[in-house]
This record gives structure tokens, C-alpha cells and sequence, in this order.
């Protein structure tokens, strides 16, 4: 009997024959310590590059380039690294609308290691090791920009602008179980609203649509999730508190999970976070906090309880630089208009008319003698 075989076939994440199981379960690992520390009730606030995870369209919100490196402990032996690059665009976008912006991540994962026994022929006991359980390579690729602005008009003269982003990204996910190797491409899809006059915010993302990992002869589809959320932030003498209220349901498992979240941020320096997870099988309550120096440093932290298994830890250091003015964000595609020849009258017509030059007289031939021979 193939070690190999018997692994895949305890796998739950790899039996072809139990409806509901999804393979990359790596994907559905909540990024970003930020994130966690609000109970991953991130999919309408997304405004860092954990966006890339949550709601791609929030990425529009990045208004400095930033460089984000995580590290991630939690189940067991397993740990992961993330390095992510985002950058806004001096590109008014393809809608013209402003705040484009492109990021992108690198996602390493190590699933510890396994212990192979080997029997021989009869049964009996031959040798004993240990061998790596395999690992993941995630490799993603963001784009989000503002397509459009509108109004809400309300009673009496009052009325609430409207800031709709869209946003999209491509992954390409290598996977190892043991000695067996898998690869497939996947995408996600976000939108996000923002009205800027009330504070509040809607965000929507289908996130993994799309491929399946094979493992030989068995493969499973990657973990469709789709995500939606409200938030609200409200600004107060150099204090900000944002509540947010999420929800994400596995396609395939046909399982929900909500999740609730609030920051309190002071000075723009030190932010305190705690969050819920409602319907967890391992996570309920998850807190962080997150440190900030002079707009170029931060440093955000992220627990997150476990029952039955060990508690999770996620930190975060994230460089800034290169920050764009919110109006140079926002700055939109000038209108293209054809220039109009000008109207003029016709008499102006007929004074534009050039006018013949009087003739001069041509010069007198110089006399020359001619010979006579000629004639």
C-alpha cells in the first residue's frame, strides 16, 4: 500500500467522492494581522494590502507605496511568510476616474512535517522517518481603481456623495502534499462603496473563482468564497473608531461564517483592535494592536484564540513611502473636446481676403551685341 495513496485518501481536503471538500485550503487562511486583530471583518474596510485578500477594490485606498512583510504561526508546526508591494498609479485609470492602484504578494507555506513508516513485505516493522508534509506558493496580482461618482439625494437640500471601486486579481497557487505536486490559477472580484459625508461603507468580493488543484488522480476545486460586509468610521480630534459587521460564505462547503470587528485609532499612532468569529470551527475571539512612526513605519500584531489547537499569532511590519496627495488621487481624466472653428462673420471673411499686389515693372533687358553670323 502507497503511503502516498493512503495520505490523500485521509486528506479531507483531497477525497474526490466527498461532495463539499476543497483543496488550497491555504487560500482560506486569514491574511493580515490588521485584519485578524478586527476578527477578519475586513471585506469593507479594506484600505491596506490585506485588501488583496478580503476585497480587492479596497485597494484603491492606498495612498502611499507600501512594502508589507507577515509572519504567521498557528495550527501545530505550520507557519507561513508574506511579502506584499502596492503602489498608487499617476494614472487617472481606464474609467478616468483617479485612485488606480497595483499591488501585488508573494505567500509561502510549510506544513511541517510528517512521520513515514515503512513495513516489510510481511508486516513487520522496517524503518521510521520523518519527512516534510509539503507546503504552498501563493503568487497574487492586484489592480482596483474608482470607476464613478454619484449623488444620494435625501429631503430638503441635503444630500451624500457616493465613491464606487471596483477591483480584480489573479493567483497562480503551487501546492505539495508529500511527494505529490498540484498548480492552478484562480481570481477574485471586489467592489466597494463609500460615502465619505456618513462614514459608512459596503463591500462585496467573490474571491478563488475558478480551478481546482489535481493531486494524480484526485482533484478538488479551490474554496469559491463570497464575502460582504458594512462598516462605519467616524473621526473625532485626532481619534477614529471603525465598527464592521462581515460575512463570508464557502461556496462548495455551504457554510457561513460571520464576523465582527472594531478598531480604535489615536493620533494616527496607536490603534487597538478586537474582533468575533461567529460559526468557527478553531477562531473566536481574535485582538491586536498596531504602532505607527511618522507615517513611514508600522507595526500591527494579531492573536487569535483557538479551541482545542494552538493560538494563532500574525505580525505585520509594513514600510511607507512615497505618499500621493488625497487631491492628486482623486484627480480625474480631463474631458476631451474637439475645438469648434470660430465664427466669423462674412464681411471679416471678405476683409481676410488677400488682396492682389500691384505690378511691378520688370527690368529693362540688358543690350547685348549678337554677331552677326546668327542671321
Amino acid at each position: 500500500m502507497r503511503l502516498l495513496l493512503l495520505a490523500l485518501l485521509l486528506s479531507p481536503s483531497a477525497r474526490a467522492d466527498n461532495a463539499g471538500t476543497t483543496a488550497g485550503q491555504v487560500l482560506q487562511v486569514p491574511l493580515g494581522s490588521r485584519a485578524l486583530g478586527m476578527g477578519g471583518a475586513f471585506t469593507p474596510v479594506a484600505s491596506d494590502l490585506s485588501a488583496l485578500y478580503y476585497n480587492p477594490a479596497g485597494l484603491s485606498r492606498l495612498d502611499a507605496q507600501q512594502l508589507a512583510l507577515t509572519f504567521m504561526t498557528g495550527l501545530t508546526d505550520n507557519n507561513m511568510q508574506q511579502a506584499a508591494y502596492g503602489a498608487p498609479l499617476p494614472w487617472t485609470g481606464f474609467s478616468g476616474s483617479g485612485y488606480s492602484t497595483l499591488a501585488g504578494s508573494l505567500l509561502f507555506s510549510q506544513n511541517g512535517t510528517i512521520e513515514v513508516n515503512q513495513t516489510n513485505s510481511d508486516g513487520s516493522f522496517k524503518s521510521s522517518s520523518n519527512r516534510s508534509a509539503g507546503g504552498d506558493f501563493v503568487a497574487q496580482l492586484g489592480y482596483a481603481e474608482r470607476v464613478g461618482t454619484s449623488v444620494l439625494p435625501l429631503s430638503g437640500d441635503r444630500q451624500y456623495s457616493l465613491e464606487h471601486f471596483l477591483g480584480v486579481s489573479g493567483k497562480y497557487i503551487h501546492s505539495t502534499l508529500i511527494d505529490a505536486h498540484a498548480s492552478s490559477f484562480t481570481g477574485d472580484l471586489g467592489y466597494l462603496l463609500s460615502s465619505p459625508d456618513t462614514g459608512l461603507s459596503l463591500g462585496l468580493s467573490a474571491l478563488n473563482v475558478g480551478g481546482s488543484l489535481k493531486y494524480r488522480d484526485y482533484s478538488d476545486p479551490l474554496p469559491t468564497t463570497l464575502r460582504g460586509g458594512l462598516a462605519y468610521q467616524t473621526d473625532l480630534s485626532g481619534q477614529r473608531l471603525t465598527l464592521a459587521l462581515d460575512s463570508d460564505y464557502l461556496v462548495h462547503e455551504k457554510i457561513v461564517h460571520v464576523n465582527t470587528g472594531l478598531e480604535y485609532l489615536w493620533m494616527r499612532t496607536f490603534a487597538a483592535r478586537l474582533g468575533y468569529q461567529f460559526l468557527q470551527d478553531t477562531l473566536g475571539v481574535t485582538a491586536g494592536f498596531g504602532l505607527r512612526w511618522r507615517d513611514r513605519i508600522q507595526l500591527d500584531y494579531a492573536w487569535a484564540m483557538s479551541s482545542g489547537l494552538a493560538d494563532q499569532h500574525r505580525v505585520t511590519l509594513t514600510f511607507l513611502f512615497g505618499a500621493v496627495a488625497p487631491a492628486e488621487r482623486a484627480r480625474e481624466r480631463a474631458p476631451v473636446i474637439e475645438r469648434v472653428p470660430e465664427h466669423v462673420p462674412v464681411q471679416s471673411l471678405e476683409d481676410k481676403v488677400p488682396q492682389a499686389e500691384p505690378a511691378r515693372p520688370r527690368p529693362a533687358p540688358e543690350s547685348r551685341s549678337v554677331p552677326g553670323w546668327i542671321y
